[in-house]
């Protein structure tokens, strides 16, 4: 029996996000674009119009049409391992703008592989969970896109946060935010 969300083909019935690499640059435009053709974009920004991810921009598209989206000027690749092209879940842009509404400081990072994984308790990003990092006295929690292999950092004071129940190095991260 055939799910109920994915077609005959197996492909997903529903438009999914996938992360458009674009000329550095041309990301405002590429996204004006993308919007005028009737599809929902998605395009970061901090501190004014600072771009959160350089190069990127989000869009929500059918796989199945991603020839009509690449056509779009300004975009370059549907952004992804080569071998593997894969939708970034709605779970991951839900995080990226819940941290912008925040207004609290972000800073674009590399992304992490390790470190603990924490959930935020308190204040406007309660329930938010990332990976603890500690760089002198300043705590942050980051946030990853996979797809892009980049990452946000918004700082915290260390008590907002609880390590993950669960998750590997759980216990650790309750040493190292008591160090």
């Amino acid at each position: 029996m055939m799910s109920p969300n994915v077609d005959q083909h197996g492909m997903p019935r529903a438009p999914q996000w996938f992360a458009l690499a674009v000329k550095r640059g041309g990301e405002r435009t590429v996204a004006g674009l993308l919007r005028s053709r009737g599809l929902e974009e998605y395009l970061p920004v901090y501190s004014g119009w600072r771009r959160l991810f350089p190069g990127f921009v989000f869009c929500r598209f059918h796989y199945r049409n991603r020839r009509s989206v690449i056509q779009t000027p300004g975009v370059q690749a549907v952004a992804g391992p080569r071998e593997s092209i894969f939708p970034i879940a709605d779970a991951e842009i839900a995080r990226i703008r819940m941290i912008l509404a925040s207004r609290l400081p972000v800073k674009p990072r590399t992304l992490l592989c390790a470190g603990q994984r924490v959930r935020i308790r308190r204040g406007p990003l309660a329930g938010l969970e990332g990976i603890l990092v500690r760089t002198h006295d300043d705590f942050q929690v980051v946030v990853g896109v996979e797809a892009l292999q980049r990452s946000v950092a918004v700082e915290i004071h260390h008590d907002m946060v609880c390590a993950v129940e669960g998750a590997p190095h759980a216990q650790m991260a309750r040493l190292f935010m008591t160090a």
